[in-house]
């Protein structure tokens, strides 16, 4: 038998197979629940954010290790060429 075959044998002995009950309700609550998992995620990043971006220093910080790596990144680029 090949894939296609199988297939076909699978989707006829699956046609009236119906889904359980609440099968909806669980799909519909586990949508909300990612959703939501992806909300609080999202709030906890901005906070993180809303922290560094507060004091100075951090932000002194941060776009000193920005700068650094670019710099890095310049360095190796111009190893490979030269």
């Amino acid at each position: 038998m090949n894939n296609r075959e199988m297939y076909e044998t699978w989707k006829e002995r699956q046609r009236g197979t119906q889904p359980s009950t609440g099968f909806s309700g669980r799909v519909m609550a586990a949508v909300r629940q990612a959703e939501s998992d992806r909300h609080r995620r999202t709030r906890l990043l901005l906070g993180y954010f809303e922290r560094i971006t507060a004091s100075s220093w951090a932000k002194a910080g941060l776009v000193t290790c920005g700068a650094l790596i670019g710099l890095a990144r310049l360095a190796l680029a111009l190893e490979m060429v030269l």
